[in-house]
C-alpha cells in the first residue's frame, strides 16, 4: 500500500468587495402580495398597450367586429363610437400604415414580396 499525503485544497477566495452583500444572496420570495401586485400591474400594461396598438392601427377590424354584437341601443352607440374612431385613424393616417403592414407581412409570408426578384425568379404557371 502507498503512503498517502493529505490533499491540500486551495481556500475560497473572499468575495470580491465591489459586489454588494445583499447582490450575492439568492432572493427570496415575498410573502406580503408585493410581487403578486407587481405581477398584475405588468400584465395590465401589457394588455393595455396592445389594446392600444390594435385601436390605433387595426381600427377597421374594431369596427367589423362591433357589428357582430347583437342588436340593441348599446351596440348602435358602440357601433357609432368605433366608426368615429376609424374615421379618425383614417384622417390621421394610422389605419392605412396598419394595412400597409399586414399586407407586406402576408406577402412575405407567402413568398410574394421576392417573386421576380433575382433571389426567387418568376415561375410561369
Amino acid at each position: 500500500m502507498l503512503p498517502s499525503a493529505p490533499i491540500a485544497r486551495p481556500k475560497p477566495a473572499p468575495p470580491s468587495p465591489a459586489v454588494p452583500r445583499a447582490a450575492r444572496r439568492r432572493r427570496r420570495p415575498r410573502k406580503d402580495g408585493r410581487d403578486t401586485a407587481a405581477n398584475v400591474r405588468a400584465g395590465l400594461f401589457v394588455f393595455l398597450a396592445a389594446f392600444a396598438g390594435l385601436a390605433l392601427f387595426r381600427s377597421g377590424d374594431l369596427v367589423s367586429t362591433t357589428y357582430d354584437l347583437p342588436p340593441g341601443e348599446t351596440s348602435e352607440a358602440v357601433i357609432a363610437l368605433a366608426e368615429t374612431w376609424h374615421g379618425w385613424m383614417e384622417a390621421i393616417g394610422t389605419a392605412q400604415a396598419g394595412d400597409a403592414v399586414v399586407e407586406t407581412v402576408g406577402a412575405l409570408a407567402s413568398g410574394d414580396l421576392f417573386e421576380g426578384t433575382s433571389f426567387f425568379p418568376a415561375t410561369d404557371g
